[in-house]
């Protein structure tokens, strides 16, 4: 017992024990003032501390809702073990999907906050036998997204109890994937390695391959970010007059200025510098286009600092290392590999780290709000290096442009997406909350051209892709037609791509998605 609730029971005990001498004199006749105030003092003072310490506890213990300890009525749905940023994105990603999902809580409390948020939650109390009460008979799948050690012993107890379902699990750390797929899960993802070689990509061209950020779909779509130069070919130029699509092979699905998402691009737009293209293509194209735009951006041979040296920033500074960059790593608590001590978010820690002569700085920080704070001290420190940053939640991307990033991702978004293409088979990017691109097929389609369809005014999204064979299609010809077999993809929020499928009638392409290269390796 914990010395502060001992020194609370002696001190009722000794109220108590006070109120009943009090009141045994009283009875015996001895009425005097002293002992009516010592009662009455005694007794108050004894509601005053046992009410609200012991009482409305316990009131409240017996008469708050009590979670449920069954699933009842899912059939093909996912459990989820353990909430998090990922597990909110995806969330909403299944139930688009026509997909059930359950939240699996070891903390009362934490299932209570979800429940009054409107998720479907079960309580199981933590164990070996964590599963042993559940009927798993409707569940489609498990996704593990506890702590790795947390992961390895539900996906052991689930094992146990006799589920032969597909465990997936989303791994903090790279190095426990196998540990994590020897105790029984199908696959494990490992979204921070994942991030870290999209950040690494993002800052040098020397990082292969330079398309990751689990931007590849289907078999040669990839999409990309392109950050615009002052002396780049395309600066001062309308996306009309440049003619973009039928002379590079790409097409520009929209753009980052000054942190704020713009999409689509009308034909007029001209493009400005220093802002970052959304673009999509084949990998050969959007690499070319890439090099061409990256003019006048970063001079070479600069080094790359990295702030943060977790599990992010480790690799990251591996990755790019290996690739012959040099790199300067900065973290608060110092160790081995550490070129610079201290908080990054300081003004001297950043001139010590040479910031304002780095190519850019990749902000590999945990935390959301410190992740912020620290891009805008860079930005303060040294305005013209780029900022790359990871973050934890896909709603703090766009915060973190408008701090002055001029590249974030998230891990619930990365997370999202390895673990949702999984589960649904469906081949989509999300790009921002409110923009998405999407791999679909469509008969209906068949022997029509795109203009004739009024694809953007029927449904409010655009066709920015066709994908026929081994070829990309960006640009058609006024004598092009879709075909049988045509893979077709489509940029726009959720609302518009479910209005597509509907109007056109279409159906999401189901084919499992080809990862990112760096997914290849961190996802087992």
């Amino acid at each position: 017992m914990q010395p502060s609730r001992r020194r609370l029971l002696a001190l009722l005990g000794a109220l108590s024990l006070l109120l009943a001498v009090s009141v045994v004199l009283y009875l015996a006749g001895m009425r005097s003032s002293a002992i009516v105030l010592v009662a009455t003092i005694a007794g108050g003072a004894l509601a005053l501390v046992a009410i609200p310490l012991y009482l409305l506890p316990e009131l409240e213990r017996r008469f708050q809702l009590r979670l449920p300890e069954q699933i009842g009525g899912v059939r093909d749905g996912v459990l989820f073990f353990r909430d998090g940023a990922a597990i909110s994105t995806l969330a909403g990603e299944l139930e688009r999907g026509g997909l059930d999902s359950t939240v699996l809580e070891t903390d009362q409390n934490a299932g209570r906050d979800l429940q009054a948020r409107g998720r479907r939650v079960v309580f199981a109390s933590p164990g070996p036998g964590l599963l042993d009460r559940l009927d798993l008979s409707g569940v489609r799948a498990i996704v593990a997204n506890g702590g790795d050690e947390e992961n390895a012993a539900m996906t052991v107890a689930a094992r146990q109890a006799g589920y032969e379902g597909e465990i997936l699990a989303i791994a903090e750390q790279a190095q426990h994937v196998k540990a994590l797929t020897l105790a029984g899960a199908n696959r494990v993802f490992a979204p921070r390695q994942v991030l870290a070689a999209a950040l690494s990509a993002r800052a040098s061209e020397r990082v292969n391959p330079r398309i990751v950020g689990a931007q590849a779909l289907g078999r040669r779509l990839v999409v990309s970010e392109v950050k615009i130069g002052a002396r780049s070919p395309i600066t001062g130029k309308s996306l009309r007059g440049d003619d973009i699509a039928r002379r590079t092979g790409i097409v520009v699905i929209g753009q980052w200025r000054t942190g704020e998402l713009q999409a689509p691009l009308e034909a007029d737009s001209v493009i400005d510098p220093d802002v970052v293209l959304i673009v999509a293509g084949s990998n050969d194209n959007v690499a070319r286009f890439r090099e061409a735009c990256l003019a006048g951006v970063a001079p070479p041979g600069r080094p790359f600092g990295i702030a943060g040296c977790g599990e992010v920033g480790r690799s990251a500074a591996q990755i790019l290392r290996g690739a012959g960059e040099a790199v300067v790593t900065v973290d608060v608590h110092g160790g081995d590999g550490i070129d610079v001590e201290g908080d990054v978010k300081n003004p001297r820690v950043l001139e010590s780290a040479g910031v304002r002569d780095a190519r850019s700085v990749v902000l590999a920080i945990g935390g959301d709000s410190a992740a912020l704070l620290a891009a805008l001290a860079i930005r303060d420190h040294a305005p013209d290096v780029p900022v790359l940053a990871r973050v934890d939640h896909a709603e703090t991307v766009e915060r973190m442009r408008r701090a002055g990033a001029e590249f974030a991702i998230s891990v619930a978004q990365v997370a999202a997406q390895l673990v949702s293409a999984r589960l649904l088979g469906r081949e989509a990017i999300l790009i921002h909350p409110a923009l998405k691109v999407q791999k679909v097929a469509s008969s209906s389609l068949i022997g029509r051209h795109p203009a004739e369809l009024g694809v953007r005014e029927r449904t409010g999204v655009s066709v920015i892709a066709i994908e026929r064979g081994d070829e990309v299609i960006v640009a058609v010809d006024p004598s092009f037609t879709f075909e049988d077999g045509d893979a077709v993809y489509v940029c726009g929020d959720d609302g518009g791509i479910a209005k597509f499928v509907h109007t056109f009638p279409a159906r999401p392409a189901t084919a499992v998605p080809r990862a990112m290269a760096a997914g290849e390796g961190a996802a087992v």
